[in-house]
């Protein structure tokens, strides 16, 4: 009898010194911020569907500068969302999922939404956007320019 009394007093110290030993890690994952700082070309435009790069010539260009400070627009033929320069905002500086634009002398911000894939190796943007005719529908991809940041 003894000696089950000591095997159980045993197995007690062995189980109370597990659980005590086991403590709970918390861990947050924390997304990368996005950056679109620098210059943006356009690689890809396709109107209603159709593919239209040929004719649009790789024309557009926006620069973004840092933390929503400002944008400037190449001068393009092609629609898109705003036509003047201005300032943008991400919807959530965590994990955004739309950029705002502010046009210098507007009255107010366009929100559009964006993706930012990887695509070969290279971070792009995304938007599809209606320039103001329901009928029409765009879609730029961009990709940073090489000798920006």
């Amino acid at each position: 009898m003894k000696r089950y009394n000591m095997i159980f007093s045993v197995i007690g110290v062995l189980l109370i010194a597990f659980f005590s030993a086991c403590k709970t890690e918390e861990f947050y994952f924390q997304e990368p911020g996005k950056n679109i700082a620098g210059k943006w070309k356009i690689v890809k435009v396709t109107r209603n569907g159709a593919d239209i790069t040929q004719q649009a010539g790789g024309q557009f260009e926006i620069t973004f500068h840092e933390n929503g400070s400002g944008y400037a627009l190449s001068s393009s033929s092609l629609p898109f969302v705003v036509s003047k320069n201005g300032t943008w905002s991400f919807d959530d500086p965590a994990y955004p999922f739309a950029i705002s634009f502010r046009p210098e002398g507007g009255s107010g911000e366009i929100a559009v939404p964006f993706l930012f894939p990887v695509s070969n190796g290279k971070r792009q943007l995304q938007f599809d956007f209606s320039p103001g005719c329901a009928e029409n529908t765009y879609q730029y991809i961009l990709e940073k320019d090489a000798t920006t940041n």
